[in-house]
């Protein structure tokens, strides 16, 4: 294939139009993004779930001031499990 007919202008005209044409999708994308994120309440979602997640975090660490922590109960109670099976 014989590309001598395009110019040095011609090439940096059509990187330049490929570029925006990227430019366009990558917007186009972002933009279809947040409709459906809006649509579906996605956003909505994932703060919930980091507020369920913060009041959890809070709850295990009353938890373990009252009561100890709870992880190491529980392997100490498997400990326990496997001594007594062997």
């Amino acid at each position: 294939m014989n590309l001598s007919f395009i110019t040095g202008f011609q090439i940096e005209r059509l990187i330049g139009y490929g570029a925006l044409a990227v430019l366009v999708m990558i917007l186009i994308f972002l933009l279809i993004r947040q409709i459906v994120c809006w649509y579906w309440k996605i956003n909505e979602r994932t703060k919930l779930l980091y507020d369920i997640r913060g009041l959890l975090m809070r709850l295990v660490e009353v938890n373990e001031e009252r009561n100890g922590s709870f992880f190491e109960e529980e392997l100490e109670d498997k400990k326990n499990e496997n001594y007594h099976q062997k």
